[in-house]
């Protein structure tokens, strides 16, 4: 017999499973995160919203007389991910975050420069993206109309390479070259 009372939000939840052994269940909480640029403190430290990104298994179409069809592919394809954070008063962030991407560039003096970028939750390290590098930075929206004082948001879309789970709880090599 399985009993649960996982749906009731006071709780933090458990299951009683008929051998008599017991799986907890603790929920991922929202807002206690936060993401490890090592050359870019201002950004984490003034970070608002990061979205762990997707990942997708390509797709390989088969094609025959009688019907189309797709097998699983052979590679994983890792989304880009953005993070929001609130530019300081004089825009040193976004504008560390600009001279990133300038000098990351064929005209720039550390052409291809990638950071390694840590998602902590819950004060742990949860996932490694390796060779991240930035492919947007959003412009800065100044407008005087407005009465009360509201602080300026930017994002930063950040490619990488691949990402490694990094928890406790991993239990396969989750690396992909």
């Amino acid at each position: 017999m399985v009993t649960s009372n996982l749906l009731d939000t006071n709780s933090v939840g458990s299951a009683s499973m008929q051998n008599g052994d017991f799986l907890t269940f603790d929920g991922l909480v929202k807002n206690k995160f936060a993401v490890v640029i090592p050359n870019f403190q201002n950004v984490s430290f003034f970070m608002q919203t990061f979205e762990l990104p997707s990942v997708n298994v390509r797709e390989i179409a088969l094609n025959t007389p009688i019907v189309d069809y797709n097998e699983i592919g052979e590679k994983l394809k890792f989304e880009p991910f953005n993070i929001t954070f609130i530019v300081d008063k004089y825009a040193r962030n976004w504008t560390q975050c600009f001279n990133w991407m300038k000098e990351m560039t064929a005209q720039g003096s550390n052409v291809g420069r990638t950071e390694d970028v840590v998602l902590m939750l819950d004060g742990k390290e949860f996932i490694r993206f390796y060779g991240c590098w930035p492919t947007m930075l959003s412009g800065i929206e100044l407008d005087s109309t407005i009465q009360d004082v509201q602080y300026i948001k930017a994002t930063l879309t950040l490619n990488y390479d691949y990402f490694e789970i990094i928890n406790q709880f991993a239990t396969t090599d989750s690396v992909y070259n």
